[in-house]
């Protein structure tokens, strides 16, 4: 083998390298950014003197908060007026669902491109922010409620989604909640499935109750029949493998 095919080889195999590195860098900055902002928060969480957080190992969890106690509403609203205050005029609510690492402020903007590449703060960010639909009522006042989040593989943000495609996680888990500024949310999980990104009945906030629920039982791959009557919300994240597909988690929400 001449010199000349050597150092050539050499080369490409130093640029990949230097590619992969690259590319290892970014990731870990992004998974380092997005800790940075959640920390920085954590101030604000609803009862987090309590210490009761929702957590990445199931054999650990313990139901966070208990929405049905007024006080907990009472420190969870005002929680979210100083987010309001002194973090970001756009963050409506604060999400939590317990054996995950779901536990995060929900934003809403005038679309639904800004909070895919930005912070709490409004800074650049490939994890982005959790956000709903600029199309849904801020006060979760609509049937249906939809809020996106970047599928993390390190199961940050909406990461953690895939784990209740296990019905009995599904049906073992306690409740999720929202705290918004005027409402505590009980979150009752029933439903989960793959859509197309464009799926004109799970992105449509003022679809009736009736035909949601027909279209979901058909193609969902978990269901369960929610207990309740009330408005539903849609939590949305890529399909891993797929950007032509979503995976969605379907709750009941019942106020407090």
């Amino acid at each position: 083998m001449g010199k000349a095919i050597r150092y050539l080889i050499i080369a490409v195999m130093a640029a990949a390298i230097l590619m992969c590195g690259r590319e290892f860098w970014q990731i870990y900055g992004n998974y380092a950014q997005e800790a940075k902002v959640k920390d920085s928060v954590a101030k604000y969480r609803p009862n987090a003197e309590e210490n009761m957080t929702a957590t990445a190992e199931p054999s650990q969890a313990q139901p966070y908060p208990d929405a049905g106690d007024p006080e907990a509403g009472d420190k969870g609203n005002q929680s979210i007026s100083e987010l309001q205050s002194q973090v970001n005029m756009d963050i409506i609510g604060w999400l939590t669902i317990p054996n995950t690492h779901i536990d995060y402020p929900v934003a809403i903007s005038n679309d639904n491109s800004f909070y895919l590449k930005h912070d709490l703060y409004g800074n650049y960010a490939e994890a982005g922010s959790l956000f709903m639909d600029y199309r849904c009522a801020r006060d979760f006042s609509d049937y249906s409620s939809i809020i996106y989040g970047h599928n993390m593989k390190n199961r940050s943000m909406f990461g953690d989604l895939r784990l209740f495609a296990d019905e009995g996680f599904l049906d073992a888990n306690p409740p999720g909640v929202i705290f918004t500024h005027d409402n505590t949310f009980t979150l009752e999980f029933f439903a989960y499935l793959t859509v197309s990104g464009d799926d004109e009945i799970i992105y449509n906030a003022n679809i009736t109750r009736g035909e949601f629920l027909e279209y979901v039982r058909k193609r969902a791959s978990v269901f369960r029949e929610p207990t309740t009557n009330e408005s539903v919300i849609v939590l949305s994240t890529c399909s891993s493998g797929n950007s032509e597909t979503r995976t969605v988690l379907i709750a009941s929400m019942t106020a407090n």
